[in-house]
């Protein structure tokens, strides 16, 4: 079973939403707490994990 990591980001001011999708644990990660850093209280970041 392969494992996939998404990173999904929610803008509560307008409702758009953006997900990317990882193979790599550790870039998902990484893009998790880039994103986190850069968003302010409008935002929600999720990182989730996945299998196929």
């Amino acid at each position: 079973m392969a494992q996939s990591f998404t990173v999904e980001t929610y803008d509560h001011s307008n409702g758009e939403e953006h997900e990317q999708t990882f193979t790599d644990a550790d870039e998902a990660v990484t893009e998790f707490t880039r994103l986190s850093a850069l968003m302010d209280a409008s935002f929600s970041v999720v990182l989730r994990r996945g299998t196929e």
